[in-house]
């Protein structure tokens, strides 16, 4: 557990953190968000004590930091910034082995982690990047390097300061998906800062709303959405697209349905195959001339139970039907998800 106790920071008489007390359970993934200069980056960098606090205590698992040997400290805890900070003269491989080096771990135990990490972070295949040096890199793959790198001694806890805003949609929403895929599977704490809430709603448990170096807001993402704590909070996550936030926070698993093949005249089934794949959308007949209706199943709009019904609604947008089929790992048809129920509670 990471606890902030009435932390302040005074820079030339003026405090850019004005005593905020916050406290992050183990294994949680935290967002710090908020506009420019509102001290997010700095309560970040208090915790590997590269800032240090004019007043109060940060404590991790009960000990206070300024009490734990420097090098221990950083050593436990990953860091990645947005400009990767890699080594240009190592390969991708001795960048990422930097801690475990340091840590005196064997060179076979080294080489197993560095390619466990390259195949988690999508760096495939691995003998392509082995050897490779930053400035043969895309900025996707630097930054995936330097991940990979802040995770290579398997700490406890992960700190990223805006570590995507400089890589394209695409790469970015990838990694996003690699990084929180790992903190599920590895229940490791991160601490991430961002100024962007999509970003934010995308990958947190809970989000930490500053302002003016003060905590406005810390909860959950559908809590801050439903519940905002004052008119800044309010405009600061908008309310434009309110709706659309909100159906980030809900999966699919949450409206699933059991899907429908049998035939009716007014409403459709699903035509699967041997392996209970779906295959076609059959619409039944029309009053009007009595023509059937079916439509192929693309794999592209499938549905899976963790996929949020943002994406689903994006989806059935895109091929313009009302329902999609929702699909275990094997592709097999396990229920489907439809329009109408976006307006139901989850389940």
């Amino acid at each position: 557990m990471i606890e902030y106790r009435n932390i302040s920071k005074r820079y030339a008489g003026h405090d850019v953190i004005e005593s905020l007390s916050l406290t992050v359970p183990s294994g949680e993934f935290v967002v710090l968000i908020g506009p420019s200069g509102c001290g997010k980056s700095t309560l970040l960098k208090m915790l590997n004590r590269l800032v240090t606090p004019s007043d109060g205590d940060i404590l991790l698992g009960g000990t206070r930091l300024n009490e734990m040997p420097l090098t221990k400290l950083r050593r436990q805890i990953g860091y990645v910034i947005q400009s990767t900070g890699l080594f240009p003269h190592w390969t991708v491989a001795k960048n990422i082995a930097t801690v475990p080096r340091l840590l005196g771990w064997s060179p076979a135990k080294i080489e197993a982690r560095t390619e466990q990490l390259m195949q988690q972070l999508d760096l495939l295949p691995s003998s392509y990047y082995w050897d490779k040096y930053p400035h043969e890199l895309s900025g996707g793959q630097a930054q995936r390097v330097g991940v990979a790198r802040a995770l290579a001694s398997d700490p406890d806890i992960l700190l990223m300061d805006e570590p995507f805003g400089a890589l394209d949609p695409i790469t970015r929403e990838a990694l996003q998906r690699e990084v929180r895929d790992i903190q599920r599977q590895t229940g490791k704490t991160v601490i991430f800062v961002t100024h962007d809430m999509d970003e934010a709603l995308a990958l947190a448990d809970k989000i930490a709303i500053m302002q003016s170096g003060q905590l406005v807001q810390f909860d959950t993402p559908v809590e801050i959405l439903i519940n905002p704590a004052n008119a800044f909070v309010e405009a600061f996550v908008g309310q434009s697209d309110l709706g659309l936030k909100l159906l980030s926070q809900r999966q699919v698993v949450q409206y699933t349905q059991p899907a429908k093949q049998r035939s009716d005249d007014a409403g459709h089934h699903w035509v699967v195959d041997a392996q209970n794949q779906p295959k076609a959308l059959h619409g039944g007949k029309l009053r009007d001339d009595r023509r059937e209706v079916i439509t192929a199943v693309d794999a592209q709009w499938v549905a899976e139970p963790s996929m949020t019904m943002k994406e689903a609604l994006s989806r059935m947008v895109w091929y313009r039907v009302a329902v999609l089929p929702v699909v275990g790992a094997g592709g097999e048809l396990i229920g489907e998800v439809a329009l109408s129920s976006i307006m139901e509670p989850p389940k």
